[in-house]
């Protein structure tokens, strides 16, 4: 069997590490696969609870990280001056772990991981790199990342066409959707009790690219009927006068920070915390909200749609090849509370049009984003590049 070795860059649970855990599952009845993580990560359980070989290495060094999904600032190219002096360090680093792993593929878990596909490259070991976040604009750092993974990666995979776009290496690209196991995310599996709210679901935390202060603003406008339910990480108020000094300078911090005291005193909504069982929670749920303020290919949308939820979402770009308006769900301008507010409504007085637009989502879900069809997908891709 070859051996092939997994890159994960990832800190927390997020859609990167449950797309892995999923993938490297259903890869080891084929492969030797191990997980590398670069850092101290709460995703390990994940891992050892699916019996996949795992190891975290604390890695030394930053990432060159240069996200839609974030924001760029002037300081940031002190970080970047940085990175490219260690650039060398990095590389002997890489290759001496690499080296010692002797695997026959690596695969790369992220775009903002090019040292590792240039080390492997150096060491004689192919590397596919896997697209799952959109990369950024601008000349500088988004130029440096392509260049490196058009010299070094053998074969890109990425989960949309728009994260491809945006990278723009089609002659190394494959695109495969990100997945769903439906043996897991199945509605069939849970007897759903009626309820006289009307349950939504939102999976996103207080991040803002997630929509959060939008969604909490539009509480307002929502019928008294429908209940919200904020499932994610949230943290306590920072009192300290560092977290002060914080949101002084920071209006996106000082936002945040009032949209999560309003949710508290919101009673048309509930904060839920993190869900460990996804698909128990929405199938409690009649429909999903995922408003996303930045780039998105979500996965949170096709675990509803897997679940046979109607969804609504903001349009913006990726968000459109998941949600087709009218159809399976809506897309709503961005940052309009009234706007999302009205199609919730909506959805929530006619139950015939959210089982409609519920079945539609879960055909859909079932032609694209199968873990089966699509895993079988990546496995090509490692045979094409093993082959040759």
């Amino acid at each position: 069997m070859k051996r092939i070795i997994y890159i994960h860059h990832g800190k927390d649970i997020g859609g990167a590490a449950i797309s892995l855990v999923t993938l490297a599952e259903k890869l080891k009845d084929f492969y030797k696969v191990k997980v590398i993580l670069l850092y101290p990560s709460s995703a390990v359980d994940l891992f050892k609870k699916k019996n996949i070989p795992c190891e975290v290495i604390h890695y030394p060094f930053h990432l060159l990280v240069h996200s839609r999904a974030g924001r760029f600032y002037v300081y940031k190219l002190v970080g970047l001056v940085k990175i490219l002096l260690s650039w060398r360090k990095r590389i002997h680093y890489i290759r001496h772990l690499l080296e010692g792993e002797k695997p026959d593929l690596v695969h790369l878990n992220s775009t903002f991981l090019p040292e590792w596909a240039q080390a492997a490259k150096a060491s004689g070991i192919p590397a596919a790199c896997h697209i799952r976040e959109p990369l950024g604009n601008g000349i500088i750092i988004r130029n440096i990342i392509r260049r490196m993974l058009k010299q070094s990666s053998d074969r890109i995979i990425a989960i949309s066409k728009d994260n491809a776009q945006r990278l723009d290496l089609p002659d190394k690209t494959t695109v495969s959707y990100n997945f769903v196991d439906f043996s897991v995310f199945n509605p069939d599996l849970y007897d759903r009790k009626k309820t006289k709210t009307i349950r939504v679901a939102y999976l996103g935390g207080q991040a803002e690219i997630k929509g959060f202060s939008w969604l909490v603003e539009s509480l307002r406008y929502l019928d008294p009927r429908i209940g919200v339910f904020f499932a994610g990480y949230y943290k306590s108020p920072d009192d300290s006068w560092k977290g002060k000094a914080k949101n002084i300078l920071s209006l996106q911090r000082r936002r945040n920070q009032k949209s999560l005291k309003a949710l508290t005193k919101a009673v048309n909504a509930e904060r839920v915390g993190v869900v460990r069982d996804i698909p128990r929670f929405l199938s409690g749920c009649d429909l999903l909200v995922f408003p996303s303020t930045r780039p998105h290919f979500a996965r949170p949308v096709m675990e509803a749609q897997a679940m046979g939820l109607p969804v609504v979402v903001s349009d913006v770009p990726g968000n459109g090849e998941i949600v087709q308006n009218g159809s399976n769900g809506y897309l709503v301008k961005k940052n309009d509370a009234k706007g999302l507010a009205e199609k919730i409504n909506l959805l929530a007085g006619d139950n015939e049009l959210r089982q409609i637009m519920g079945k539609r989502g879960r055909a859909m879900a079932r032609k694209k984003f199968d873990s089966k069809k699509n895993i079988q997908e990546i496995r090509n891709v490692y045979q094409n590049i093993l082959n040759s």
